[in-house]
C-alpha cells in the first residue's frame, strides 16, 4: 500500500477538527482530525482554528503514523483521529 500526504491542512469547522488529505494507492481520501485529539496531542484545554493547524503541523508525523495504521488495519471512508486515538 503506497500512501502519501500531500502537506495541507484545512480548517473543518463543520466537523470541529482539522482535515488533511492522504494518497492511497494513488487515490486520495480524507483524514479528519478532532478538535479534543488535537488539543490532546498539545496539551492544552482550548484553542482557535489557527491554532489548531499550527498544532496538527508541529504533530503531523504522529497524526500522520495514527492515520496510516488505520489505513492498514483496513478502515474506509474518512479517517477519524479522535481523542481515543491520541
Amino acid at each position: 500500500m503506497d500512501i502519501q500526504f500531500p502537506l495541507i491542512t484545512v480548517p473543518d469547522p463543520e466537523n470541529w477538527g482539522i482535515s488533511i488529505p492522504v494518497d492511497v494507492d494513488g487515490a486520495r481520501r480524507k483524514c479528519l482530525i478532532t478538535t479534543e485529539a488535537i488539543q490532546d496531542l498539545a496539551g492544552v484545554k482550548t484553542a482557535d482554528m489557527g491554532q489548531l493547524r499550527e498544532f496538527v503541523d508541529i504533530h503531523r508525523t504522529e497524526i500522520e503514523d495514527r492515520i496510516r495504521r488505520k489505513l492498514e488495519d483496513g478502515a474506509a471512508g474518512t479517517i477519524v483521529i479522535d481523542k481515543g486515538d491520541v
